[in-house]
């Protein structure tokens, strides 16, 4: 997540439109973590059992 921010920073204070692109990049496979990591809590919550690993 810091790795995201700090891309983004820099790629304003910049200009450069790949550094923008790949923080974009970036940014998907953060949220998508962060996705599965609220799923496999819920589900285990739910569940009662281990179900998925973190």
């Amino acid at each position: 997540m810091v790795l995201l921010f700090a891309l983004l920073s820099v790629a304003r204070f910049t200009g450069n439109k790949s550094i923008l692109n790949f923080s974009g990049y970036e940014g998907i496979i953060c949220g998508s973590f962060a996705f599965y990591k609220a799923a496999v809590l819920i589900l285990n919550e739910k569940i009662r059992k281990f179900v998925l690993p973190l």
